[in-house]
């Protein structure tokens, strides 16, 4: 094999490489950003939910 041949190769494999790792860095920032957007919305229903639970609370002692 032409080593010219050959290292073009080389480069085109490394080329891919790159593009398939930039990929995956992507798609993993994208994952991140869900996992940190679900999360938020979690802590946000938790504090709904601790409301709730709150007013139920009132209620039930009025009606003591």
């Amino acid at each position: 094999m032409n080593p010219s041949t050959h290292i073009k190769q080389l480069f085109e494999v490394l080329g891919e490489e790159v593009f398939r790792y930039n990929l995956l860095k992507s798609e993993q920032a994208l994952a991140l950003q869900r996992l940190s957007d679900a999360e938020t919305e979690n802590q946000e229903l938790r504090d709904k939910l601790a409301s709730y639970e709150d007013e139920i609370e009132a209620y039930r002692d009025m009606g003591d």
